[in-house]
């Protein structure tokens, strides 16, 4: 309830309205209804206007010291989790159990587990007849089905893979599964036999998929109707302030404002103008519903890593090689004028290219230097598992799993852009970066 004690300047009380989305009616009627996620600014906006007292009820107060004190609900964990859950992962799950009611972002570094985390929520919040959604990329929908099945088998799990008919056939059936798994290409495609359907909780994984607004990635995930939504991605913001906008927008319409009043407020201001105070605003309202946390802030908590860098002489053959490959380049360029260098930019990146290539195996391309390790080590006779871009997501994790499950000495070739997705090999001892990327 509202009392107005003395009248705050006109100036302040529309702004406060607009920034909250409060009809003016509604206000000078004294009562209010907001949804939960806009409580924690409507309290400091209050705080802030002197002239303006309220007072609310106990799941209002209780909500604003979760968020304020960031005092944390202490939810029981799954028993079997209790042991595989490291400290920082265990804080996560408090932090998703007190957000989920609102909505919030886990924006952990990648490595950190954010998967794990989720899928103990899922099994604490597990309920007779309620589904929850995971919409990911593409190369990683297996891998959340994988982590399900090893920390959570008794949730029952389906990836909607396979043709748009065996898709629509799970769909129809979504009553009897507790966790679907899609990938976003699959969710735009099967759109129309979503439209009856309401999840209990729907998670956004790389939620940087949906950064722009206006894709039809991003209209499709906003309209799955789902009473609890949450998102993961450890890059936020990968170029624009309005990406952070879209995924609050998924999270919770309407609470940075339309895209017109957030670009008008704090695109501008913040990145043109450096406006301190519009970026002190922006970073007062998402705070509460963000959790990051990166690897250095729990190396405590991570084993033990050790690096070392090994430097390999080039044989004399190929050390001559790339001498001669580096006399060709330095003399093509001591000839070249500097608008003749601008214009040969592409052909001296080119160049460079093949010096490194020279540098991985003088006979090879980068595309095939995985089968020329391949080639050497088999004199080794220990199982070797090799994953390219050309690899079938369903394959990908047939090996993962396999490599996993080995009690012997393996190796696992791994192309770097198809290794940075979805691919867990967590009993590995040794990682050996080859390629000079």
């Amino acid at each position: 309830m509202l009392q107005k004690t003395q009248q705050p300047t006109i100036e302040q009380l529309a702004q406060a309205l607009h920034d909250l989305n409060i009809n003016f009616t509604d206000f000078i009627h004294g009562k209010l209804q907001l949804p939960a996620y806009r409580s924690f600014y409507f309290a400091k906006e209050m705080r802030k206007a002197n002239s303006l007292n309220f007072s609310s009820n106990e799941s209002f107060n209780q909500l604003i010291k979760y968020l304020n004190k960031n005092e944390l609900k202490q939810n029981k964990l799954p028993d079997k989790l209790k042991n595989v859950l490291r400290l920082y992962q265990k804080e996560g799950f408090n932090w998703l159990n007190t957000l989920v009611n609102y909505g919030g972002i886990l924006a952990d570094e990648m490595g950190l587990g954010k998967t794990l985390q989720v899928i103990s929520l899922l099994l604490a919040h597990q309920k007779k007849d309620s589904t929850n959604l995971v919409v990911a990329p593409a190369s990683v929908i297996y891998n959340w089905q994988n982590e399900a099945q090893k920390f959570a088998p008794e949730l029952k799990t389906a990836v909607l893979g396979g043709t748009k008919k065996e898709r629509t056939q799970i769909l129809v059936n979504a009553s009897k599964y507790d966790l679907l798994i899609t990938s976003y290409q699959s969710l735009n495609r099967d759109l129309e036999a979503y439209q009856k359907l309401v999840f209990n909780i729907q998670i956004l994984d790389e939620a940087q998929n949906i950064k722009n607004h206006q894709s039809i990635t991003a209209q499709s995930v906003k309209v799955i109707k789902a009473h609890h939504k949450l998102a993961l991605t450890g890059t936020p913001i990968e170029n624009k302030l309005s990406e952070f906008w879209s995924i609050f927008d998924y999270l919770m319409p309407n609470f940075l404002g339309s895209y017109l009043d957030f670009k008008k407020k704090f695109e501008p201001p913040i990145i043109k103008d450096e406006d301190e105070e519009a970026e002190k605003q922006l970073v007062e309202m998402v705070t509460p519903f963000i959790l990051r946390r990166l690897k250095k802030n729990v190396l405590n908590d991570l084993p033990a890593n050790e690096e070392e860098i090994v430097y390999v002489n080039m044989g004399s053959k190929q050390s001559e090689l790339y001498k001669l490959q580096t006399q060709k380049l330095i003399a093509e360029l001591s000839c070249q004028e500097d608008a003749e260098f601008k214009r040969a930019h592409f052909e001296i990146l080119a160049q460079i290219t093949k010096l490194r290539e020279i540098c991985c195996d003088p006979l090879s391309k980068f595309t095939s230097m995985l089968e020329i390790i391949q080639n050497k080590l088999r004199k080794l006779k220990v199982p070797i598992f090799v994953i390219t871009g050309a690899t079938a997501k369903k394959e990908r994790q047939d090996k993962s799993h396999q490599f996993n499950s080995l009690d012997k000495p393996a190796i696992f070739l791994i192309s770097l852009k198809a290794g940075g997705t979805g691919i867990n090999l967590t009993s590995a001892d040794i990682v050996i970066h080859y390629d000079p990327w």
